[in-house]
């Protein structure tokens, strides 16, 4: 179990991103070659996804109805439910104050659950799949596997050298909103929807808005929605106008 406790600890590590870039390299590599911490390492993730969209409260709700699944002998689903139980068990030992499960209230505010609702990390429009090692192949390589972390690693490391990439910007922006620092998100986003052109603008425009749900700043969301919704040739005007009524506007 001491290994076990060991490799958690740096598959959390990993997913906060306080892993060089070297370290992530070598983190890959064993994920590579390794099938089982590989599938230690997707478990993990998957356990921080379900609380990073449904909140602590949900997730706990949603164990429990794994646990019975377990105990009913039931062995659809995908994931090793047992592994499932046992990351995240050190998950909420690591993350978790009891305190703050038991006084947090059973529902998401209003803006929560309609970001919860409406997020979904823009798809890769620009890898190249060639092979290419480049920083920037990298990080889109991690964040197409939903390893939001190690993309942000990359990215940034891109971003110190080339510093007028707004797609990378972009990309970086809604890779922190992916793992719930809608604070960072935001100040990424922000620059790239006031100095990127076109399809980039369009994008970080859509996710601040969606940024500024996730902070419930729900004026500065419905003023930015609305600037959407007006725009007929925008790519998320149907979606702002939806949003817009979901809020009440």
């Amino acid at each position: 179990m001491e290994q076990e406790e060991k490799d958690i600890e740096l598959i959390d590590a990993y997913h906060k991103g306080k892993l060089s870039a070297n370290e992530i390299d070598e983190f890959e590599k064993r994920r590579a070659e390794d099938t089982e911490f590989d599938q230690k390492a997707g478990d993990y993730l998957h356990v921080m996804a379900e609380i990073n969209t449904f909140g602590e409260q949900e997730f706990m709700k949603k164990l429990a109805s794994w646990e019975e699944e377990i105990s009913g002998g039931k062995t659809a689903r995908v994931v090793p439910l047992r592994r499932i139980l046992s990351i995240a068990a050190v998950i909420i030992i690591l993350m978790v104050p009891i305190g703050y499960l038991i006084i947090q209230n059973a529902t998401q505010p209003n803006s929560q659950a309609l970001f919860a609702s409406y997020f979904q990390p823009y798809e890769d429009v620009i890898s190249q799949r060639s092979g290419d090692q480049s920083l920037q192949e990298k990080g889109l390589s991690a964040y197409n596997r939903q390893n939001y972390r190690a993309a942000i690693a990359y990215f940034e490391g891109h971003i110190d050298e080339n510093l007028q990439d707004n797609a990378i910007k972009t990309y970086l922006g809604v890779s922190y909103l992916a793992v719930s620092e809608a604070d960072k998100a935001e100040q990424w986003l922000t620059g790239t929807a006031q100095n990127a052109n076109g399809l980039y603008k369009e994008v970080s425009e859509w996710y601040l808005a969606l940024t500024y749900l996730k902070l419930n700043k729900k004026e500065n969301a419905t003023a930015q929605l609305t600037a959407i919704a007006k725009q007929s040739d925008h790519m998320f005007q149907a979606q702002a106008k939806e949003l817009l009524r979901e809020l009440g506007n």
